[in-house]
């Protein structure tokens, strides 16, 4: 559960990357979405890749409050990113990591930000490379017991291609 507010109930949070946006400051996709007054910004370091070549992915959770906000996650895992092609699932960041059982909490204070960053080294979740074509990027923050990201959760998504 994820505590935003005092005296507010506590709910599943799962922020799913809204909206495609490039800015003059960002060399690929951007999208970001808000809730509760926290900002989730996904970011791709261009917007088409060569075959094989490493997709850089940055993904900040940033608190723009004047109050500290503070997350629980019920393991060490605090995001996870999915990669799809046509509504399929590619490639999950979190497939075949080991997390912590243990609950974990993140608190930022107002104006903080976490920054992840990550490598999608474009093999699917068989190991294979994937195929060109247009691929969609989600990120999930997982906040609560038993929640399981997934692909075609509803939202828009980062778009991205790879060409040969």
């Amino acid at each position: 559960m994820c505590s935003f507010l005092p005296h507010m109930r506590a709910t599943n949070v799962v922020f799913l990357i809204a909206g495609l946006c490039v800015t003059p400051a960002a060399a690929g996709p951007t999208a970001h979405t808000g809730d509760q007054g926290v900002r989730i910004e996904l970011r791709l370091n261009k917007p088409v890749y060569t075959a094989r070549e490493p997709v850089e992915i940055t993904l900040t959770v940033s608190n723009p409050a004047s109050a500290a906000v503070t997350f629980q996650f019920p393991t060490g895992q605090m995001f996870d990113v999915l990669v799809t092609r046509q509504g399929k699932l590619m490639w999950q960041w979190s497939q075949g990591r080991a997390f912590t059982q243990a609950f974990t909490s993140l608190t930022l204070s107002p104006g903080e930000s976490r920054v992840f960053n990550e490598r999608w080294d474009q093999r699917d979740t068989q190991g294979r490379y994937v195929p060109a074509g247009e691929y969609e990027m989600l990120a999930v923050f997982p906040t609560e017991v038993g929640l399981v990201p997934r692909a075609g959760a509803d939202g828009p998504q980062v778009r991205f291609q790879i060409v040969k």
